[in-house]
């Protein structure tokens, strides 16, 4: 786990999410033991794996411009200070914005799924299943929180904990009765219609995404200056010089 932290910060700075979900998890599992052995095994291997991600992120923190990372981060994240004096309205305004992220980019079926797989979850008391809500509770406040306008790519490293909320919710429901079978079927076909647009015909596909919500990141990927601006000049830059040489 040390490893794989270390790695995805290392990568991106968003993989702190997961750091602080460790953290949680960790705390929760040595505070619900009644054996001391096992919390003092539980928090030795936390310990290594703390130490372990420090020691992978060694080559990124010992540059010596290693703070200006840091200070570029305040355009995407809220600070600590920033959070205390306005914690309210960016946690409400954080909560809009991502729940129709997810409603859109899930698609209606697969988010209503969530709620209902996380419903089951608490419901029949699955084993280990407070380990999987505390992940995905502490890993969601911690963005709520600090995220400074959301938007889909951030939150693409959360999907993969909601497979595991979905994929429980389509079972149950087709225990409860088979013929709910139709409704993830649908889901997936949406999904899959959607994943063939982008592939296919990119652009078709963030126009149908941007009739649907605001949050289409047409000016991300089509429109704006991140979507490959600077090619054309750079192009016509070349076929200049290569007229000579």
């Amino acid at each position: 786990s040390g490893i794989l932290i270390g790695v995805g910060l290392f990568v991106k700075s968003n993989a702190f999410l997961f750091f602080v979900a460790f953290a949680v998890i960790s705390f929760y599992a040595i505070y619900h033991s009644n054996e001391s052995k096992f919390k003092l095994k539980f928090l030795i291997s936390q310990a290594i794996g703390v130490v372990t991600s420090f020691i992978v992120l060694y080559p990124l923190t010992s540059q010596k411009d290693f703070g200006k990372i840091i200070e570029m981060n305040s355009r995407f994240a809220y600070s600590l200070s920033e959070i205390l004096g306005n914690s309210q309205q960016i946690l409400l305004a954080n909560l809009r914005s991502t729940s129709e992220i997810l409603f859109w980019y899930l698609n209606p079926i697969f988010f209503i799924l969530v709620v209902l797989g996380l419903l089951f979850l608490v419901k029949d008391k699955i084993k280990y299943a407070d380990y999987l809500i505390i992940w995905i509770i502490s890993t969601l406040s911690v963005f709520l929180l600090f995220t400074k306008n959301p938007s889909p790519r951030y939150i693409v490293s959360l999907l993969p904990l909601f497979t595991l909320i979905i994929g429980f919710g389509i079972n149950k429901l087709w225990e409860t009765n088979k013929k709910y079978g139709a409704l993830p079927a649908i889901g997936l076909y949406m999904t899959l219609y959607l994943a063939y647009t982008l592939v296919i015909s990119p652009i078709s596909y963030f126009y149908i995404m941007g009739r649907l919500t605001p949050n289409h990141s047409i000016q991300e990927y089509v429109q704006g200056w991140t979507s490959g601006y600077g090619v054309k000049d750079a192009y016509e830059l070349v076929a200049r010089l290569s007229e000579k040489e």
